[in-house]
């Protein structure tokens, strides 16, 4: 299932930018869901079975956006993360004798985009884990060829049982794929060719055993959810087709340029558009599409239209693979390194007490109470004062003649302007994934080492 190489295809929004592995720990599952059918239950009993193994990770869900909300809140409802993706479709040449499902199914190449996960194991929705596989996480990167067949142990193909039944141990195995024609247990009617065989209907039996377990139902942690999400990661937003994007790759440089060892991710609504996406990924953003989230409308009556929107920050709460955030407006500049916030012990940093102006200084401060502030020690500045938008500044706005205002503008500039700042691909980075975010332009390029294992 993990082509060598790709043929020239089309790419639409989504590449995430490029981390570096080393400060990506986390390992996760992961499957694909496409449209409104019952493949959900195979994904649900997927959930269920990993959970009676005990595994340590969780099961990531990329859907696509023609999956419904129903079957999303049931995934959710059963501890899966589910991340939407975007569709991903083969050139057209190669189409032609294609079955709709397997045009569907070359979207999976977006997964190699979950940047923020350092190994994946990669399940198809009909599969299911009867022992646990994480030992596979702990294969060293390179060590497992995915070119060549999979032991039956990981990856029984049920097909194998009428097929070469003299080569399967069912003692053995841990994996069990229901891909074969008239196999899918949810499906199952016990009229289907080849099923007739008692140890085939004996592994039916098993998924279902499992599927209808409700002591397998995902239960919330009553310990620290996050305790096994070891990832860290600055997070900003942006919505529409405005300027405010070129605060967001300020940003981005400003974090490059202190030296900052985690990723910068951007929640954009639906209606930030292909140019600007393709902008932050080209300055190693990781992107992640949200939905609006409105406020109730007997709040909003007196509102700003800009603060209706701000909103639907509140979807960052649910990024649920960052045991850390660190949220920062996109007019905010870093200038010294603040990586040490992520270390502060859990409750330490009251969030309802003012931020100290080292951390988050506001420009009106400069103009309103001087006397408080020390730049020598300002690490992060806040351009959000009415005026003070630094790609806005025209030296007209008001309150924005102070010298120390001007410097402050041009430090922002100079950071923006700095080319040697611009995001640059790993070298050593796998060269797949360094061509994702390529809009369309795959050109033959070798999936090889990348810690994606396929079963």
């Amino acid at each position: 299932m993990a082509p060598p190489e790709l043929a020239q295809g089309s790419m639409k929004s989504g590449a995430a930018g490029i981390t570096k592995q080393a400060s990506v720990p986390s390992c996760a599952y992961v499957t694909f869901l496409a449209g409104n059918g019952d493949y959900v239950k195979g994904v649900v009993g997927l959930a269920k079975g990993l959970r009676k193994v005990k595994s340590a990770y969780p099961l990531v869900v990329a859907v696509l956006p023609d999956v419904p909300e129903e079957h999303r809140r049931i995934l959710e409802s059963q501890g899966c993360i589910v991340r939407q993706i975007e569709p991903l479709y083969p050139p057209e040449n190669h189409t032609q004798f294609a079955m709709a499902y397997y045009v569907i199914n070359y979207s999976k190449l977006r997964i190699w985009e979950f940047m923020e996960y350092k190994k994946m194991i990669y399940l198809d929705g009909d599969i299911q884990v009867y022992e646990n596989i994480d030992e596979l996480f702990d294969v060293p990167d390179g060590n497992l060829n995915i070119y060549k067949p999979i032991p039956l142990d990981y990856n029984l193909v049920l097909a194998m049982l009428w097929r070469h039944p003299q080569n399967v141990d069912l003692q053995k195995v841990k994996v069990v794929h229901y891909c074969a024609a008239g196999s899918k247990p949810w499906r199952y009617t016990g009229k289907e060719e080849n099923m007739q065989r008692e140890d085939i209907k004996k592994l039916v039996q098993k998924w279902w055993d499992i599927y209808n377990d409700s002591s397998l139902d995902y239960k919330k942690p009553d310990v620290d959810p996050f305790a096994s999400v070891t990832s860290c990661a600055y997070v900003t937003f942006l919505a529409g087709n405005g300027d405010y994007v070129k605060g967001v790759v300020g940003l981005a440089k400003g974090l490059r340029k202190v030296k900052s060892a985690y990723p910068l991710v951007v929640a954009v609504l639906p209606d930030v558009p292909e140019e600007h996406r393709r902008i932050l990924e080209s300055q190693g953003c990781i992107l992640r599409q949200i939905e609006p989230l409105y406020p109730p409308e007997n709040q909003t009556q007196f509102a700003m239209a800009y603060y209706v929107i701000t909103y639907s920050k509140l979807r960052i709460w649910e990024f649920m693979e960052y045991k850390k955030m660190i949220y920062l407006d996109g007019d905010i500049q870093v200038y010294e390194n603040i990586d040490e916030l992520f270390d502060v012990p859990d409750g330490n940093l009251n969030t309802y007490k003012p931020i100290p102006l080292d951390y988050n200084l506001v420009l009106a401060i400069l103009w309103r109470h001087p006397q408080n502030v020390d730049l020598q020690k300002v690490k992060v500045v806040h351009y959000c004062a009415a005026g003070s938008k630094p790609w806005k500044y025209t030296g007209k706005e008001e309150n924005m003649q102070r010298e120390d205002i001007k410097k402050l503008v041009q430090k922002w500039w100079d950071i923006y302007n700095d080319s040697s700042l611009d995001y640059k691909k790993q070298k050593d980075a796998d060269p797949f994934v360094v061509a994702l975010p390529e809009a369309a332009q795959l050109h033959y390029i070798a999936a090889r080492q990348h810690p994606l294992q396929l079963i």
